[in-house]
């Protein structure tokens, strides 16, 4: 998949002081970009049923269920030759435990180390994972988050449990409860804008405006614009 217009013309250097200016998950380094922070969506097949998801996955059409790994690759190729590093790349779906080529993306991101520090999965928690996942976790040092929603909180405790007997770093999030926070983001019916003024009154107020993210070959700082 071709990395579409929104990376090439988000990366040149001639715009990476004026990124740096209005967002801070860009800095300037040597004439080129870092970023502090990159989710990368494997697809939307989650086997939760949230209403007003965040990414719209219940509701995503057949094509956005799984992508297809090698067009993951290939963009992620292209990003991490115009861009210095990243700080955390953060592996979202869905749910990425569904994901039948996670341990080959993952084995990619620990081949391009000079490129990433730190790799995580953001998990519902509902799932544990594969002896064989489970080893290439361990074996690539990545972190996983466990999205706590309130209503698997066996299942989040199991895979905690999991994780901890594998020496694989993990920890909860809990949503809606005291030490974290639920985000209504609109349901499916959000009118879409034309008026430059409202998407920008609507950016600036979102609370996941510093999430940018890789999806469908685009990037883009509101996952739901590349559905």
């Amino acid at each position: 998949m071709f990395v579409k217009k929104v990376m090439k013309t988000l990366l040149p250097s001639n715009i990476v002081k004026m990124l740096s200016n209005i967002n801070k998950g860009f800095s300037v380094y040597i004439g080129r970009v870092q970023l502090s922070f990159l989710v990368v969506s494997v697809g939307q097949a989650c086997n939760f049923k949230c209403r007003d998801c965040a990414n719209f996955a219940p509701i995503s059409p057949d094509s956005f269920r799984r992508y297809d790994v090698n067009d993951i690759k290939s963009d992620l190729a292209k990003l991490f030759e115009n861009i210095k590093y990243i700080n955390l790349v953060q592996i979202q779906g869905g749910e990425p435990f569904l994901y039948s080529d996670l341990i080959e993306l993952l084995n990619f991101l620990q081949e391009n180390k000079s490129k990433v520090h730190e790799i995580s999965i953001a998990t519902n928690g509902s799932i544990i994972p594969q002896e064989k996942v489970l080893e290439c976790l361990k074996k690539n040092d990545v972190l996983v988050r466990i999205s706590d929603y309130g209503i698997s909180e066996k299942s989040c405790s199991d895979l905690l449990g999991r994780l901890s007997e594998g020496g694989i770093r993990s920890y909860i999030y809990s949503f809606g409860s005291n030490q974290s926070l639920w985000f209504d983001c609109g349901n499916k019916n959000v009118k879409y804008e034309d008026d430059k003024r409202i998407v920008r009154k609507r950016y600036h107020s979102c609370v996941f405006k510093d999430c940018l993210t890789l999806e469908r070959g685009e990037l883009s700082y509101c996952s739901r614009s590349t559905q």
